[in-house]
């Protein structure tokens, strides 16, 4: 079964007579499809992600005399992972995405990195930057179910 819940933005209106008052922006179908394939077909790479960090909680853990070097051996993971979700059309790394997703991204990358979530848990900003890229213009994210 599949399971969308709404992910659509509220901005407070001005001069509302009230202050509870909101303009609701509801994502159109083509959104929801593509965002929830993009996330779907390239869990691999995240999954990919969460055992990076594993080993190396257990190396450090194993061996607390070791020089650490942090999450550098994951990079190219979320690199491959950012290519997946973009389908390869805006650059090879996070670094090469639009300024428009970079803030998304960002905190995706803390949130799996400095806070230390699991990967599951960081997938809303992967969500939010494959839709920052959806609504870039002449947007190149294609549906592919079709």
């Amino acid at each position: 079964m599949n399971r969308f819940f709404f992910t659509g933005q509220a901005t407070p209106l001005e001069n509302s007579e009230f202050d509870d008052e909101y303009t609701l922006k509801v994502p159109s179908e083509d959104e929801v499809r593509i965002v929830a394939i993009r996330l779907r077909n390239c869990q691999y790479f995240l999954t990919g992600v969460d055992v990076c960090r594993e080993k190396i909680f257990r190396k450090h853990v194993e061996d607390q005399k070791a020089t650490p070097n942090g999450f550098l051996p994951c990079k190219p993971l979320v690199d491959s992972y950012y290519y997946c979700i973009s389908q390869g059309s805006y650059g090879q790394s996070v670094s090469d995405a639009p300024t428009e997703a970079q803030d998304n991204l960002q905190k995706f990358q803390s949130c799996l990195f400095n806070k230390l979530n699991p990967a599951n848990y960081c997938k809303g900003f992967a969500s939010k930057a494959v839709r920052d890229l959806y609504h870039l213009p002449g947007t190149k994210i294609k549906d592919t179910t079709i």
